[in-house]
């Protein structure tokens, strides 16, 4: 083989090398990022965003309507909803989306809103009973990954209890009730371990929404009248404090890993705001657009 011909082999394989470490780099999400995952569009299929690098792959692909999802804190599960009957149907599957199977499910109910405990073991989510003619009932459930099995961890039989989250510690829950009598939210925290419940923001509007910053200082909502918008609750002060003023209809699912940022989603798309920029001047506060398309934006928990 002639000096020319080594050469151009070597250069050859040098640059196929280099392509393969680009795709390697650039091409899939890697281990040590801070990640999303999120629905598609109208739920059909769920994915997952490198924020650092703005990547975004596929989970999921699926017929059906799946929505919600969250991750184990070791990211090995993810727990997600089925929305493509009539009825709403939990399930857990792989890290990967792959061996996905039947989380709980009753012939007569509703199950939504699953969200992992910050140790793993349990997943909290809200169960819905309708009954012929009367307005549904919605309680707040337990299920342990480790016996399989559940527990009601309310039993008010009147109100509707959902969009819950979990405490960065794990030993509450916060939690929005619904009361007929008053026709409006509030927002409230159960103990998990002795059941009892402390009303954490009630105001004459809909108080929704409640998601715990991962530092545990904050507490992020949605309230308002005919103009609503993204609040913080202080835990430590109890003030509470405008972030942004929202337009249409909005929701915030969860906090960035630093205690920096707000996921929030508007008409399938998917947001984030500073809080720091957003609390010294809310009429200044500007959303980025992270994914176009997407809804329920959850983050991967990072180990420590």
């Amino acid at each position: 083989m002639t000096q020319f011909l080594v050469r151009l082999l070597a250069l050859t394989l040098l640059g196929f090398a280099l392509v393969t470490v680009m795709m390697l780099g650039f091409g899939r999400l890697l281990a040590d990022e801070d990640e999303i995952v999120f629905s598609s569009y109208h739920g059909y299929g769920i994915h997952r965003m490198a924020l650092s690098r703005g990547l975004i792959a596929p989970l999921m692909n699926t017929k059906n309507s799946v929505i919600q999802p969250d991750w184990s804190p070791d990211g090995k599960h993810i727990a997600f909803v089925d929305n493509g009957s009539a009825q709403l149907i939990l399930y857990i599957a792989d890290g990967d989306g792959g061996n996905k199977h039947l989380l709980t499910v009753l012939p007569d109910s509703s199950d939504y809103d699953p969200k992992w405990s910050p140790d793993g073991r349990y997943i909290a989510y809200s169960t819905s009973n309708a009954q012929t003619g009367q307005a549904p009932v919605i309680e707040l459930m337990l299920f342990d990954t480790q016996t399989q099995t559940k527990k009601r961890l309310t039993t008010t039989n009147i109100f509707r209890e959902h969009m819950l989250y979990w405490s960065p510690d794990g030993t509450q829950i916060t939690f929005v009730r619904y009361s007929p009598k008053r026709a409006n939210s509030d927002i409230f925290s159960i103990n998990v371990n002795t059941g009892a419940i402390h009303t954490l923001v009630s105001t004459s509007n809909n108080d929704e929404y409640p998601i715990w910053s991962p530092d545990g200082r904050f507490i992020g909502f949605v309230t308002g009248d005919t103009q609503r918008g993204i609040y913080v609750l202080d835990t430590v002060t109890g003030q509470t404090a405008l972030l942004y003023t929202l337009s249409g209809v909005s929701y915030p699912s969860d906090w960035s890993q630093d205690s920096r940022f707000i996921f929030f989603s508007s008409v399938y798309n998917v947001y984030k705001i500073d809080v720091v920029a957003c609390l010294k001047n809310p009429k200044t506060c500007t959303p980025q657009l992270l994914i176009k398309g997407g809804a329920d934006a959850r983050r991967k928990p990072r180990l420590p």
